[in-house]
């Protein structure tokens, strides 16, 4: 693991100068290296990380939580369509308007945030 200074005297670099961006294009390389090798993390930081997150306690958390948000939004859903007969024929229409631009306004949103990381 090599430290700043000995990064910057490898590139015939002064600590005191200010890096311009030739100068940290040709440093680029030596910190990916060092990024990518890992040697310069402590190791008690990598044991901690490593023990707090497990593949298999994320994966369980989030496919349980997965599975109490679909409940619930099903649940809710369910709950909307079983009182709509309820309702009287005034306000049926106008109800049926909202729900109808909620659906679409749901889906618009549930494509967009599909199609942006694209």
């Amino acid at each position: 693991c090599l430290s700043p200074g000995q990064i910057l005297n490898l590139y015939d670099i002064h600590e005191d100068e200010v890096i311009t961006m030739q100068d940290f294009l040709q440093l680029c390389p030596a910190l990916i290296v060092q990024l990518d090798q890992r040697r310069c993390l402590k190791m008690d930081v990598l044991i901690r990380y490593r023990s707090f997150v497990t593949p298999t306690t994320l994966g369980t958390k989030a496919w349980g939580y997965g599975f109490v948000c679909l409940i619930i939004i099903s649940i809710s859903g369910l709950l909307v369509i079983s009182l709509v007969p309820l309702l009287q024929r005034i306000s049926f229409d106008g109800i049926l308007q909202f729900l109808i631009s909620l659906a679409v306004g749901a889906l618009t949103g549930d494509a967009m945030l599909h199609l942006l990381p694209h």
